[in-house]
């Protein structure tokens, strides 16, 4: 960068600086975490650790302008969409956020999953290029793909440590995946899509 100096008097000088005009600026991608949660029965004795887990996670997980967006479902016709692209801005919305997942993410019915599946793929198609369910998991995941946003695209995941674990190309317009993470320690693991300069990533609470 070139600076020109002109002196206006005795004491004062004109600076100007000529700035590079061909600099590039990175745009932080903004990301809608979709969390599908299994709230049958059977996760009475899971879901008082899943609600408080999903609580902890929300203010450190969310970037500025991120969204979260859950899921949960349980019997033959019983789910739904608890929340939908919800951006915290304030520590009123994260209230409302902690007292909605208290309140709603109970034990009611049976477990059966292709409502939830449907309604994952609907929030996909709306909002984002991929999501990982069911979250949490205890080891089988299915990816499933906005096949409009992949294009062919690379698969990585990676531990809270960031150490990569596993990564696969991923056809042209696939439209899910299936991982087993059996064989891994419990935790949190991140699931990162790249398709040319495009980049998402998700995360999945593995028990």
């Amino acid at each position: 960068m070139n600076k020109n100096f002109v002196k206006l008097d005795e004491n004062y000088y004109l600076i100007s600086q000529e700035v590079n005009s061909t600099a590039t600026v990175e745009v932080a991608k903004k990301t809608n975490h979709i969390f599908v949660v299994d709230v049958s029965g059977s996760m009475s004795g899971d879901l008082p650790l899943i609600r408080t887990q999903l609580k902890n996670k929300l203010s450190n997980l969310m970037k500025e302008g991120d969204t979260i967006s859950i899921v949960w479902f349980s019997g033959n016709r019983d789910a739904g969409i608890l929340k939908e692209e919800v951006e915290v801005k304030s520590l009123k919305t994260l209230t409302d956020l902690h007292d909605a997942i208290d309140r709603w993410l109970r034990p009611i019915g049976l477990t059966a999953f292709q409502k939830p599946l449907e309604l994952t793929k609907e929030l996909i198609g709306r909002t984002g290029s991929f999501s990982v369910f069911p979250n949490p998991a205890k080891g089988p995941v299915t990816l499933f793909f906005n096949t409009l946003e992949n294009n062919g695209s690379r698969i990585t995941v990676s531990d809270m440590e960031g150490n990569d674990i596993f990564h696969k190309e991923i056809p042209e317009n696939q439209a899910q995946f299936n991982l087993d993470l059996s064989g891994y320690p419990r935790g949190i693991y991140f699931f990162t899509i790249q398709a040319g300069s495009r980049k998402s990533t998700s995360q999945l609470i593995l028990q």
